[in-house]
């Protein structure tokens, strides 16, 4: 009884936004939707698609808590990467020129829909893992001509990962979920946290092994479901992060290694990534060969050292269950995959670079 309240306490509160929502988007675009439906993805915002008079687009509606400025500088950020040649969505101003509009209480971006899937289920084909490497190629040659690229503190730099503060936090949550042992998620989630724990000396040898690393404006938060596929291809580059300086690694690690591609290429999933290291150096030649080798060995620092998204599904922000749980489970399962296959892995990457050695 109490479960059915909240569900239908969630769906009033969404109608009423929906509502909200339309009257906005008739003040803000002169756009009055005759259909609204809410789309289950997303974690930092509530999205939408709306439909009225033959078109269709695509609402995101951010928290109160936004930071609204940060968000119109991670738009400016796309757009500059488009205007560079990488496939992507402009976004649609309202009546005043605002990419962000505000009425009544909401703050929105609206979008025009594009059909096409993203990689958030499926990850990446091998077609499209080369295509993919061309796209990011030519986003890093792009954005390393955006003004924080030249002015922020870009160069190269050490990144350096504090174990035994992540050695805490696993203990943490292990016991945490230790307390949920008798249910499927905490018995697992034991088990991988313990398993994590352990790997930690082996993780902190390969941290101290990485090179200083090249830095510049990036995507930020380049992973499967910010990437929308056609079938052989890229549709587009969605969901940009506000211009921070970081490694030109983390963007080619996110994507390269995405664990929805690694386990869905299996055996095939090294030489992909050889194709997309391969087209990434083709468009953006200048970029150091020693930042793209490296990319693999960051992605297993960054992952292994990492609690998302353990942390809230222990926590009980999320809900076990559904896709959430799903991409833990997933994430860990790449990174042992990953990890066991790691000197084949940067073998076939050195290749590509024209470093087999």
């Amino acid at each position: 009884m109490v479960f059915l309240l909240k569900v239908r306490q969630g769906l009033a509160v969404v109608i009423g936004m929906q509502q909200r929502l339309s009257a906005a988007m008739n003040v803000s675009h002169g756009f009055t939707p005759s259909e609204m439906r809410r789309l289950e993805m997303g974690e930092s915002t509530l999205n939408f698609i709306a439909t009225g008079s033959g078109t269709r687009v695509f609402v995101k509606v951010y928290p109160m808590d936004t930071d609204l400025a940060a968000q119109a500088q991670a738009i400016a950020v796309g757009e500059f990467a488009t205007a560079g040649g990488v496939p992507g969505v402009a976004v649609i101003p309202g009546d005043d020129g605002s990419v962000i509009c505000r009425y009544d209480g909401l703050a929105y971006s609206v979008w025009p829909y594009l059909k096409a899937p993203s990689g958030a289920d499926t990850g990446l084909t091998r077609a499209q893992m080369d295509a993919m490497g061309a796209v990011l190629g030519r986003m890093h040659r792009r954005l390393a001509q955006h003004p924080h690229s030249r002015t922020d503190a870009a160069g190269r730099v050490n990144r350096r990962w504090d174990m035994d503060r992540t050695r805490v936090e696993f203990n943490r949550l292990r016991r945490l979920a230790a307390t949920q042992s008798d249910t499927e998620f905490g018995a697992w989630a034991c088990e991988a946290l313990t398993q994590r724990t352990a790997a930690l000396p082996a993780v902190a040898r390969i941290a101290a092994a990485l090179p200083a690393l090249s830095t510049q404006v990036i995507h930020g938060d380049l992973a499967a479901p910010n990437v929308l596929l056609t079938d052989d291809g890229i549709a587009a580059v969605i969901d940009y992060q506000p211009p921070t300086v970081q490694p030109i690694a983390h963007d080619i690690s996110r994507i390269g290694c995405d664990p929805r591609t690694v386990l869905r290429l299996g055996s095939e999933w090294p030489d992909a990534l050889r194709d997309l290291a391969e087209a990434y150096l083709t468009q953006n030649p200048a970029a150091p060969a020693e930042d793209v080798i490296a990319s693999v060995r960051w992605w297993v620092c960054y992952t292994a050292t990492s609690t998302y998204p353990l942390r809230r599904l222990i926590a009980g922000e999320s809900p076990t269950g559904g896709s959430l749980e799903a991409y833990a489970r997933h994430r860990h399962q790449a990174l042992l995959a990953v990890t066991g296959r790691l000197d084949e892995v940067e073998h076939h990457v050195r290749t590509a670079c024209g470093s087999p050695q």
